[in-house]
């Protein structure tokens, strides 16, 4: 029995081509082709000829264990940023307060402006400036009554400012207590005679008896 010399196929005696790859064979090579068949090795992948492959190296367990630990740190990260449990990091000074209630303002949304000046009170409850914005928002809802308090508030804190007055002698005069708008537009007038609105007032008061 015979085998051919370049795939291996067994060849029959007698047989002039070989059956698997069609290599022709004379009487001559099949007495000299081997009795067994050859061994042939299966190629690596990548690796041309007989040259040894080429080993993977193992990657190191720290570098396999670090990003591990970091993949699970982004995911940790990255739930507890979508959580609504977490409270994201607020601008509280107060010109942020300011600017988020004067927005609201604009828009008519009284109750948001109110919400957001009730809480710079909390931390700043000293500045008279959000007692009387707030007071504008009460103003502007109807709410006559919180307006004379938070005006009140802000005279305390900054007796010399006169807009808190102003807004106070509205808050009255919208309520029908014309004395007291009137105690409010006598010292608005005094520090500022020209203030068309506190003019008005006063010729109405002057008309009713006050």
């Amino acid at each position: 029995m015979a085998f051919c010399p370049k795939c291996g196929t067994k060849i029959e005696e007698g047989t002039r081509f070989c059956t698997g790859c069609g290599t022709p064979v004379t009487a001559q090579q099949q007495a000299a082709m081997p009795s067994q068949a050859p061994q042939y090795t299966q190629p690596t992948p990548g690796v041309s000829g007989g040259a040894t492959p080429v080993k993977k190296k193992n990657i190191p367990l720290l570098i396999v264990a670090g990003v591990v630990v970091l993949v699970i740190l982004i995911i940790i990260a990255s739930v507890f940023s979508n959580s609504p449990e977490q409270p994201q990091q607020q601008n509280t000074s107060i010109e942020a307060f300011i600017a988020s209630g004067g927005d609201a303002l604009s828009r008519g949304d009284y109750d948001r402006a109110i919400a957001v000046y009730t809480q710079a009170i909390r931390l700043y409850p000293n500045f008279s400036g959000l007692y009387g914005l707030r007071g504008m928002a009460y103003y502007y809802k109807g709410d006559f009554d919180s307006v004379i308090a938070d005006c009140t508030e802000a005279i305390r804190l900054n007796w010399d400012s006169i807009e808190y007055n102003a807004l106070r002698a509205h808050a009255y005069f919208s309520k029908g207590d014309f004395l007291h708008a009137r105690f409010d537009v006598n010292w608005v007038l005094q520090f500022s005679p020209y203030d068309e609105e506190m003019r008005r007032y006063d010729a109405q008061l002057r008309q009713m008896g006050y």
